[in-house]
């Protein structure tokens, strides 16, 4: 699970409770991680408002999920699905 704004370590434990409680839905075959590797904006922020901040952590992101598979010690790769709250409007050009 990864946290859109307002969630930093004075939050931290109402995030990790959801993702327990995610963890219970889904059973003990699945893990359930609370990723809070990077800085998330204040809901009322101009940060909010741009995808400045999740593409700063989506470096980090990138290379825990990629890290997950080696700490796992199987070959192979292992399914991975991400759960992220957005908070910034993108748009194509």
């Amino acid at each position: 699970m990864v946290p859109g704004s307002d969630t930093g370590f004075d939050t931290y434990e109402r995030f990790r409770r959801g993702a327990l409680a995610l963890h219970e839905r889904l059973g003990p075959r699945v893990a359930v991680i609370a990723w809070l590797g990077y800085r998330t904006p204040g809901t009322v922020s101009p940060e909010a408002l741009t995808p400045g901040r999740a593409d700063d952590g989506a470096g980090e992101l990138t290379s825990f999920v990629r890290g997950l598979g080696r700490a796992s010690g199987r070959p192979g790769p292992r399914p991975v699905s991400l759960l992220c709250h957005s908070y910034s409007p993108r748009t194509s050009s």
